[in-house]
């Protein structure tokens, strides 16, 4: 009975879309099958030679976001972590475009999350192996501590 159980949740928690273990990514759906020989095709950082990058490190751009993201308006729980995901493209010209928060645990974190990665400097763009510009989508866990 306990192992039909244990089948059981764990088919529920990998169920739909997979990543590189099996298990389901709730988040970010698995993009289309695309033609990366499409001049505006998005590549994941994998499938770039260089792969784009904030001008100071990631680091300097979580520090970016902590001071952008405007949270004296929401509601959010003192002394518990909240964390969202956060995904955008980087473009040939170094801006952001398409951004997702996701998920949303209180009304307003999205629109705040968004408002201040449009405010992000341009980055350092993203080549494919010839060494021509390519857009990137970029990912990240983001979490708020009160």
């Amino acid at each position: 009975m306990k192992y039909l159980l244990v089948i059981f949740f764990i088919s529920i928690s990998c169920f739909g879309q997979k990543d590189s273990i099996g298990c389901v990514l709730p988040i970010f759906p698995e993009p289309p099958k695309r033609d990366l020989s499409d001049p505006n095709a998005v590549y994941n950082p994998q499938e770039t030679k260089t792969p784009a990058e904030y001008a100071d490190g990631i680091k300097a751009f979580m520090d970016f976001l902590s001071k952008n993201i405007d949270t004296r308006k929401l509601q959010l729980p003192k002394d518990k972590k909240t964390r969202v995901y956060v995904s955008f493209i980087i473009e040939k010209d170094g801006n952001l475009s398409d951004i997702i928060v996701a998920p949303e645990p209180y009304k307003g974190l999205s629109a705040a999350v968004i408002n201040a990665i449009s405010k992000s400097p341009k980055w350092i763009v993203a080549t494919n192996s010839e060494g021509a510009k390519v857009r990137m989508r970029y990912a990240l866990p983001y979490t708020f501590k009160n």
